[in-house]
């Protein structure tokens, strides 16, 4: 196979094994593979994915969704000391308690 081909199985949704240098054999098992295998790449976004983090306001609450696999961050300040959300869900609903809250996603 030549290029890129996406995995059908997204992120944390199954424990199937990802075999890399192996070919199904036709009679259902696998078969060593034969050739030359040169810049593997896995990766938790699809080609061309580009990941999107985006807020609105619901009342006196902020609502945070991304899409794409990463982390959420917040800071206190943009230059400051960036820790991740604690078992974010998304969306992440926060009710503002600073004066300023900042939130970024962090690629794996």
């Amino acid at each position: 196979m030549e290029g890129q081909h996406a995995w059908s199985y997204p992120p944390g949704s199954t424990s199937a094994d990802l075999g890399i240098g192996l070919r199904l054999s036709g009679w259902g098992g696998y078969m060593s593979f034969v050739g030359i295998i040169d810049e593997v790449v896995v990766s938790r976004l699809l080609p061309g994915e580009r990941p999107a983090l985006s807020m609105a306001r619901a009342g006196n609450l902020i609502r945070i969704s991304w899409t794409a696999c990463g982390t959420l961050q917040a800071a206190s300040e943009i230059d400051g000391q960036w820790t991740d959300v604690e078992n974010p869900a998304n969306p992440y609903v926060v009710t503002p308690t600073a004066s300023q809250m900042f939130y970024r996603l962090r690629l794996p």
